[in-house]
Parts: structure tokens; C-alpha cells; sequence
């Protein structure tokens, strides 16, 4: 198993007034969530599979792919990068980290 962070955020407008107040408001209705995963002591072959996974979803850009973790759905998610750096240990294991988040919480 992997460590994982599970971070939930909320999507605030704020509106900046020239004496330097603000005014919040919630832009959408619910929470979403944000994952920050680190892998550790991975193979060159679960690297492939993981930058395989990163590429075919676009980095930043597409936002079409779930996740379930303890039974529960992510749905909507995206990564926050659109670079997925890999690292060689000298045990020749490989390790990374990926933030995902998701978008809209349907």
C-alpha cells in the first residue's frame, strides 16, 4: 500500500473590493476532493503502467476518469500537472508523486 492524502476543498468565488475587503461566497455546492499520492519502491513496470494512465488522461486537461477508494466514487478528476516526474533510487526502484483533484463533485 501506498501513503495518501485525502484533502477536501470547497470552490470560493471572492470578490475584491478597491478598499482591499473582499466578499466570499461558495461558487459550487458541494466539496470536492484532492488526493496527493506518493508511490515508493515501484518497478519499471508500474512506472509504465502509471505514465501509460497519466498520458492517456491528459495531464491537466480531461477530467473523465474515477477513482473509488474505501467503496467510495471520485468522480471527475483530473491531475494537477502536466508532468509526471519519476525518480530513480539506487536500489533501482523507481518512486513518484501525483495530486489529483476533483473538479466537479457530482
Amino acid at each position: 500500500m501506498h501513503p495518501s492524502a485525502r484533502i477536501v476543498a470547497y470552490h470560493t468565488a471572492v470578490n475584491r473590493m478597491a478598499d482591499g475587503t473582499e466578499q466570499r461566497w461558495p461558487s459550487a455546492p458541494t466539496e470536492v476532493t484532492i488526493w496527493q499520492m506518493r508511490f515508493n519502491r515501484l518497478s519499471g513496470a508500474e512506472v509504465s503502467l502509471i505514465r501509460k494512465f497519466f498520458l492517456e488522461s491528459k495531464g491537466r486537461d480531461a477530467t473523465n476518469w474515477d477513482v473509488t477508494v474505501d467503496a467510495v466514487l471520485y468522480s471527475n478528476m483530473s491531475f494537477n500537472s502536466d508532468e509526471l516526474v519519476v525518480t530513480e533510487r539506487q536500489d533501482g526502484a523507481f518512486s513518484l508523486e501525483l495530486t489529483a483533484r476533483q473538479v466537479v463533485n457530482s
